[in-house]
């Protein structure tokens, strides 16, 4: 019976170590490729794709750039940093009547070249980049949501997969509501980081989002985190045949939070953050509203 028992304990240490590495490698790779997918978004148009010369290149470069900024992102904020934080969002926020008046951004952070990257895979539709946070990667559309469900930008197997929209928006990126979807990965890629958005300071802090589209570049403001069914049938996963008001209504009514905006926006698209929970009947998701957009 103790060798049984001692046989069962190696395999399951075996398989154990086995499901680790495997997590480790899928997460290098994910952080390789979306490193890469960045310095193509802001290269200078190519007409053609990287060669496989350029691409081992661009990889070491990336690697030891990923390196440095971990070692970066390990630093806790000085106690000077986190004051002037505060006090920029503080000034960034001004409530009357419980609706609150922004500051629209209309300066961009990023230059995104979206011929580079429709060159690399002309299933991509945008960039989505959320300041001052992890999120920043391409979106994707295709012929079925499955198809970057555990694939890669480049159609590869990749347990990540890759951020996409529903296959059914046939406005692509005009979309009444417009539904990113991506994996809650552990590691904190693709929309690992949604969950953050349950706390009060990061929502009031983390409320702006940016998208590079081919003509267009566009500011969102995040008014609502919400815990919802994954009855895809339901208002808050509807692409149309809604209104603005009603679709509003109903995240005032059920949110973990919710931020009150000016009318003057309330017609505006809608653009849905998307990802999975531990509770397969459950769905986190993060709603914002178009503020402001100008062409290239």
């Amino acid at each position: 019976m103790k060798k049984q028992i001692k046989i069962i304990l190696i395999l399951l240490s075996i398989i154990f170590l086995f499901l680790v590495g495997f997590y480790i490698k899928e997460s290098i790779r994910n952080r390789q490729i979306n490193d890469k997918l960045k310095t193509i978004a802001s290269s200078e148009v190519k007409s053609e794709p990287q060669t496989e010369q350029e691409i081992e290149q661009e990889t070491i470069q990336n690697e030891v750039k990923a390196s440095q900024s971990e070692i970066l992102d390990t630093e806790p904020q000085t106690e000077l940093e986190t004051n002037l934080e505060t006090k920029e969002n503080t000034q960034n926020k001004v409530v009357t009547n419980g609706i609150e008046h922004v500051n629209v951004p209309t300066t961009f952070n990023k230059e995104v070249s979206f011929q580079n990257l429709h060159n690399e895979n002309n299933d991509y539709l945008f960039w989505l980049y959320i300041p001052n946070t992890k999120i920043d990667y391409p979106v994707m559309m295709s012929r079925d949501n499955k198809d970057y469900l555990h694939s890669s930008f480049y159609k590869e197997k990749l347990y990540s997969g890759t951020l996409f929209i529903d296959a059914l928006s046939n406005k692509r990126e005009n979309q009444e509501n417009l539904i990113v979807y991506g994996h809650n990965m552990k590691d904190g890629s693709m929309f690992g980081t949604l969950k953050k958005w349950r706390s009060e300071k990061y929502f009031n802090e983390h409320k702006f989002i940016e998208i590079y589209t081919e003509t267009e570049k566009r500011v969102y403001l995040i008014f609502a985190v919400r815990e919802v069914s994954s009855n895809m049938s339901l208002l808050h996963y509807k692409l149309d045949g809604f209104t603005n008001e009603e679709y509003i209504q109903d995240a005032r009514n059920n949110n973990i939070h919710f931020r009150e905006f000016e009318d003057q926006y309330k017609n505006n698209q809608i653009m849905t953050l998307s990802t999975c929970m531990s509770n397969d009947e459950k769905r986190l998701i993060i709603n914002s509203i178009l503020l402001y957009k100008t062409d290239y």
